[in-house]
């Protein structure tokens, strides 16, 4: 796929005019709200954007002709040769099989924080001022394209990403890692993260030269007023129906709910295990699941709803310390928010506002106990709702882009 030929406007007065970045992303970017948000508004401040994702064998979902940056796709050259790879997939002698795949484990696990040669390949012969490296998988690519151009590096980290547990390597493999993060953070002009949690862990962890710049992923909108709470009370969940969230296992416990709330799943099923069990327990006329819908319309998709959804169960201190976009969506369009206590940075801003009910999740059934009582409170949960809708404007998308726009001010202002 070509990419989109660089919008040309007027940007005179504008605080970024003609600075050069260059994002990348690991990803197709086409359901990265996050990423997509930061280049559309470096591009409205002046920036002449380039975004370089990655892509298989589908193409972009979005419309490129509608963005204010360029973006190139890249794919990835394979080192393994297919019929060797095939091998692996599709050999019917087992051993034969299991060797291959022991003799690629490596080869896979080196490539995810490896320099990317396809993508210095996208963009060379180009210049920029700064690179915009987005979670450790691209930081060792940032910083060598960063150290080619002669630009200034920004590391944007949207989780922790090494933490204990997340990765399947042993501790050993951990160490290097780590290591290789901690040495490229030095290189950093820029630091970006998602949360103050998530802040001061990685500070702790590696001493970044500049200090980390909290950008929330608000929504770009709210709506203008929340509704009081119906009955039955309407709860609704965002997402992918990962195995962590454990609605197959509380799905066939939810029966005794019939009447009086509704719960929709608006998200991903990816295996289908979570409508086989609403079928298996014949609670579709009260739980269901529809289609995702784009970023840029989630907040008007859920508004009708009373209750959002947080229910993780924490597997790692990145899933405790989170602070994931359906929070956000769910406080601009007026809902209230039931969270675990154990996820530290959503309780912190429940229990601080009032936007939500916070419970003790030490078994999935807890969520079920939690659920019971705002039945019966739905007073509480209407309070919920206006505190909701009167926290949002504190990490909207309006106020978190701003904090990006002084940060690359501050950059431009150093290399002069």
């Amino acid at each position: 796929m070509q990419p989109e030929k660089q919008r040309t406007e007027n940007t005179d007065g504008l605080p970024l005019k003609g600075m050069r970045i260059c994002a990348l992303v690991s990803n197709d970017t086409s359901m990265d709200s996050r990423v997509k948000k930061e280049c559309a508004a470096l591009a409205e401040a002046g920036a002449q954007v380039t975004l370089v994702g990655q892509t298989g064998a589908k193409p972009y979902a979005g419309d490129i002709t509608q963005l204010r940056y360029e973006l190139i796709l890249t794919q990835k050259t394979d080192p393994i040769p297919e019929w060797y790879a095939r091998w692996g997939r599709e050999t019917v002698f087992y051993p034969l099989r299991v060797a291959v795949n022991l003799s690629l484990k490596p080869i896979r696990r080196r490539d995810f924080n490896a320099v990317r040669p396809w993508i210095l390949q996208a963009v060379r012969g180009r210049a920029f001022d700064v690179i915009h490296a987005n979670d450790f998988d691209m930081l060792a690519t940032g910083a060598r394209l960063a150290r080619r151009s002669g630009a200034k590096l920004v590391y944007d980290s949207h989780e922790i990403y090494l933490a204990p547990g997340r990765l399947d390597r042993d501790e050993s493999q951990m160490e290097v890692l780590r290591a290789s993060e901690r040495r490229l953070i030095r290189e950093v002009s820029g630091f970006i993260t998602v949360n103050p949690t998530i802040a001061d862990y990685l500070t702790q962890q590696y001493g970044p030269p500049v200090e980390p710049v909290v950008i929330y992923n608000g929504a770009t909108h709210c709506v203008d007023q929340a509704q009081p709470a119906q009955y039955p009370l309407r709860v609704l969940f965002l997402g992918t129906f990962e195995r962590y969230f454990n609605f197959a296992r509380l799905i066939p416990q939810m029966t005794a709910f019939r009447d009086k709330l509704t719960l929709t799943l608006q998200g991903f099923d990816r295996d289908g295990g979570v409508q086989r069990a609403i079928e298996e327990s014949e609670s579709g006329d009260f739980i269901t699941i529809r289609p995702p819908v784009d970023t840029t319309r989630i907040v008007d998709s859920i508004a009708e709803f009373d209750l959002g959804l947080n229910n993780i169960f924490p597997r790692t201190l990145n899933e405790v310390m989170c602070s994931p976009n359906k929070f956000f969506d769910y406080l601009s369009a007026g809902l209230g928010t039931v969270v675990a206590q154990q996820e530290t940075f959503l309780t912190s801003v429940v229990e601080e506002t009032g936007c939500g009910f916070v419970y003790d999740q030490k078994e999935p059934e807890d969520l079920l106990e939690a659920l019971a009582y705002l039945v019966e409170h739905p007073d509480e949960v209407t309070a919920m709702k206006r505190n909701a809708l009167a926290v949002a404007p504190r990490f909207s998308w309006d106020a978190q882009k701003k904090k990006l726009v002084e940060l690359y001010q501050g950059l431009r202002q150093e290399a002069r």
